[in-house]
């Protein structure tokens, strides 16, 4: 079974290739967040006192949306970087700023 994060470095890739469009991207990463939402047994394991596995667990999630955030960054700039419209590159390096900011404090 693939961890969340190859998972989701799997996703990013094809994005990126242009094999997935955007809804595709959000439609996947959505189902894949579902699928390592906790189950009754993982909270059992938390309840009995095993706090290493949960918080592995968490930080896997949080490598992976900090991984999210910076692809959001990286592919912002590209476009920022071919766009011809300068008020449009405004915005872009904006919110890129604003995802690689996000991706730092993760």
């Amino acid at each position: 079974m693939r961890e969340p994060s190859d998972e989701l470095s799997r996703l990013l890739e094809k994005f990126r290739a242009g094999k997935l469009s955007e809804q595709q991207l959000l439609e996947s990463m959505a189902a894949l967040d579902g699928s390592a939402s906790a189950s009754d047994a993982d909270r059992a394991t938390v309840r009995s006192g095993d706090e290493h596995r949960c918080r592995a667990r968490v930080a896997d999630w949080l490598d992976a949306y900090r991984a999210a955030e910076q692809s959001g960054a990286d592919t912002l700039e590209t476009w920022a970087d071919l766009s011809g419209d300068a008020a449009l590159v405004g915005g872009l390096r904006t919110a890129a700023a604003r995802e690689a900011k996000h991706a730092a404090l993760l």
